[in-house]
């Protein structure tokens, strides 16, 4: 009712070059759909199909317990049944009604359809007036419209979505490249600080081991020494060998 009463005063110069002004609000809120109309008692007649422009989806939620989410809603209000004229009959007839979307906008706004008219009810002793769902119903952070397009509309959003699932194939592949790059330089690190340590326990290892034979080799000599002062000598005393 708002974007339907402020038409009006919002008109923009038209992209196309003509004179004629448009409304921003048709620019960023129109709503193509497709409507076709099905004669339920005579099924050979063919379908009737006409095009409406709305500013708006409404998600109907009295719908049974089913409807718990928002396009299962506005899926409600896509179907339908209405009473026309049949060319065929010549009178009128029930007609099942269609909806799809043919165009998206920029932008689009969704009813919540909580308020309808209740019926006078002698059993539970209510008067006929207005009333209010209050049942939950949860709606998506992404409102992915593609199951309510018709199939033309589909196939063009399928050419966009088909490029979003290989730009996130790419962004996957770089990501997953540069976290195997960022392992394995982690790894060749580890085993490039693993051989500095090796080396210097090795070194360490191999001067320890070295300066052991140098003492070793120098308590031999002062062993030998010994012997030889015991065997010129003796051992007493006056010699000075204990």
């Amino acid at each position: 009712m708002f974007l339907q009463k402020m038409k009006p005063y919002l008109q923009v110069d038209p992209q196309d070059g003509t004179e004629r002004k448009v409304s921003l609000i048709d620019r960023l809120f129109n709503i193509r759909t497709e409507v076709t109309y099905k004669n339920r008692e005579v099924p050979e007649e063919p379908e009737q199909v006409r095009h409406e422009d709305i500013l708006k989806l409404s998600a109907h939620i009295e719908g049974g317990p089913e409807v718990s989410e928002m396009i299962a809603g506005i899926k409600v209000s896509f179907t339908g049944e209405v009473e026309k004229r049949s060319e065929i009959l010549q009178r009128d007839c029930i007609y099942n009604k269609k909806t799809e979307i043919a165009a998206l906008p920029s932008y689009i706004c969704v009813n919540f359809v909580r308020f309808y008219w209740k019926k006078e009810s002698t059993v539970s002793g209510t008067k006929a007036g207005k009333a209010k769902i209050l049942k939950a119903v949860s709606f998506p952070k992404v409102f992915d419209a593609y199951p309510l397009c018709t199939r033309d509309l589909q196939k063009q959003l399928d050419l966009g979505r088909e490029f979003e699932r290989r730009e996130r194939e790419a962004e996957t592949f770089a990501a997953n490249t540069a976290v195997d790059d960022a392992m394995k330089a982690k790894e060749e690190e580890k085993k490039s600080s693993k051989m500095e340590i090796d080396g210097e326990e090795h070194k360490r290892s191999t001067a320890h081991g070295r300066a052991m034979e140098e003492r070793k080799q120098k308590l031999e000599q002062i062993k030998r020494q010994d012997i030889q002062l015991y065997r010129e000598h003796g051992v007493g005393l006056d010699t000075g060998n204990y």
